[in-house]
């Protein structure tokens, strides 16, 4: 009898210490308690008023042990023997999904279904992505034992075209989470529906009043495939379409091209133009012919310079010693082919640098080309020294040029240093002296 005995004691300790989740001292309540009213299943053990207290005490030592292996959750005690632990297990069917090649036109979208297989509550605190194209969702955050819940993750594939891996982080109390993070994984390669002959389009340097344009060439597989409008986002740049012709892709698919031009004022203002483009295109969905619009972004630059360009554009004078001379040369020319005068030059600088600078014609492969002549000092001082050098002509729309200027005093050469920001007793620039200078104490 004491072999069938200790094997029900162990049965029942175990089947109220998982389904119930009570403790020792609650299952020995609830064992006396049943006898006192006469529970039939103590009477099938034959288990008498006087051995409740023996039995309870069997179940005290057996039941915390036998939860803890069915559940595979132990730690080892003080006196070396295993105790009972609670833990919450999240388990994916799947922790990465692969989306494969994939047009840009739609949202893409899959689920990442779980179950939490402990026997704590799962808690799910955070659920994260790394970018802003990966936009993960979950509606419940807490789970029981055997619950299961999914995470819904959404992939926006416009203007992303190549492939692309992205995690998703998830923070919970799930035991297999040492750090308190889960990650799972999308993959997926995007291809454009709308394809640019150049991700973008550089006209380049245009000379200012002459204008200037460029082309890109929009094509796509799709059986309908048209340019409804071409937005600009500012003035001095047009476009128009040139051209829609029929193709052929490598493979022998046939493509549908559009080519269209976009112009530069000639009245465009001397700088940078940069504009932002988009394109709205109308496509017919891959396995049927219904049509719908689709965007396309774009980008087109160009560099609007005057007539006038000086060779080399920035002056530099190198690391000369303190009152050291030294020339340089600027030669300008007119890009437009134009004839120009130089009618004057003038130099401003915030430093102590002595500048004379002239200006004249010299002949260069058989042409006149205006020259720069400029013969300087070095500062006394230590430092770097810079400025302007202000070049006045006839062109109406260009009175100016202007030539920066730059160099530096290095460091052992003769000279005091000069100290920033820090004035001597007499009003001027503090200094200290050079190395190998002697100092009156």
């Amino acid at each position: 009898m004491t072999p069938k005995t200790e094997s029900c004691v162990y049965c029942l300790g175990s089947t109220h210490a998982i389904r119930a989740g009570v403790y020792a001292s609650d299952l020995s309540d609830a064992l006396l308690t049943a006898h006192q009213k006469g529970n039939p299943i103590m009477a099938m053990f034959g288990i008498r008023h006087h051995a409740v207290i023996a039995l309870t005490l069997g179940v005290l030592a057996m039941a915390p042990t036998a939860s803890a292996q069915l559940f595979g959750r132990t730690a080892p005690g003080t006196d070396g023997d295993m105790t009972y632990v609670r833990a919450a297990n999240m388990k994916f069917e799947n922790e990465s999904h692969d989306f494969g090649v994939v047009p840009d036109t739609n949202q893409v979208v899959c689920h990442f279904n779980f179950t939490n297989v402990g026997n704590d509550m799962l808690i799910i605190s955070e659920v994260t992505s790394e970018c802003g194209c990966t936009v993960p969702e979950l509606k419940v955050r807490d789970y029981l034992p055997g619950e299961s819940g999914s995470i819904e993750v959404r992939f926006e594939p416009k203007d992303r075209p190549g492939k692309h891996h992205k995690f998703v982080t998830i923070k919970s109390n799930d035991v297999n989470s040492p750090d308190g993070a889960r990650k799972v994984s999308i993959d997926i390669d995007v291809y454009q529906a709308v394809k640019l002959s150049v991700p973008a389009l550089s006209i380049g340097r245009l000379i200012y009043g002459h204008g200037g344009s460029g082309e890109v060439t929009l094509t796509s597989r799709r059986s309908t495939f048209d340019l409804l409008k071409t937005e600009i986002s500012g003035a001095f740049l047009t476009s128009e379409v040139t051209k829609r012709e029929t193709l052929t892709d490598d493979d022998g698919t046939p493509l549908q091209a559009i080519t269209v031009k976009f112009t530069v004022d000639p009245e465009a203002p001397m700088g940078y133009l940069d504009r932002q483009i988009m394109f709205t295109t109308l496509l017919s969905k891959e396995d049927s012919a219904e049509t719908f619009e689709h965007l396309v972004r774009f980008h087109v630059n160009a560099h609007i310079a005057g007539q006038l360009q000086a060779t080399p554009e920035r002056l530099t004078f190198g690391t000369p010693t303190a009152g050291a001379e030294f020339d340089r040369e600027v030669h300008v020319y007119n890009l437009a082919g134009n004839q120009f005068k130089i009618t004057g030059v003038r130099v401003e600088t915030t430093s102590n640098v002595k500048l004379d600078v002239t200006h004249d014609t010299v002949a260069i492969n058989g042409k006149d080309v205006a020259r720069i002549k400029v013969v300087g000092t070095a500062p006394e001082e230590r430092g770097s020294f810079n400025g302007t050098i202000y070049v006045t002509t006839d062109l109406p729309n260009e009175k100016e040029l202007e030539v920066k200027f730059f160099g530096s005093v290095r460091a052992g050469n003769r000279g005091p240093i000069v100290i920033p920001n820090q004035k001597s007793d007499s009003g001027g620039p503090a200094t200290q002296p050079a190395d190998g200078d002697s100092v009156d104490h």
